[in-house]
């Protein structure tokens, strides 16, 4: 499988600068209701708050594993139910 050249964050951008006027810094910022320094810290981490996750997969098309912090990732992706045991 090849690795993924840029961050989810980066690719859900590039889809806002692509719908609208203006960097996608600007555009995302509108579209979620919060500030341009939010966006860019977002994007200087490379993953987005839990929060944010769903709606951002909504708007931009990008799957919530690439916009999720890898730390709950592998937690996310590791744990198994059994609900037999209920």
């Amino acid at each position: 499988m090849a690795k993924q050249s840029t961050t989810g964050i980066a690719d859900a951008l590039i889809k806002a600068a692509s719908i609208g006027r203006g960097s996608g810094y600007t555009r995302m910022a509108a579209d979620l209701g919060v500030s341009y320094q939010s966006v860019q810290q977002w994007v200087k981490q490379g993953y987005v708050p839990l929060g944010r996750v769903t709606e951002i997969e909504s708007i931009y098309g990008v799957p919530r594993h690439r916009l999720v912090n890898p730390k709950y990732l592998d937690s996310i992706t590791s744990a198994r139910f059994d609900i037999s045991e209920s």
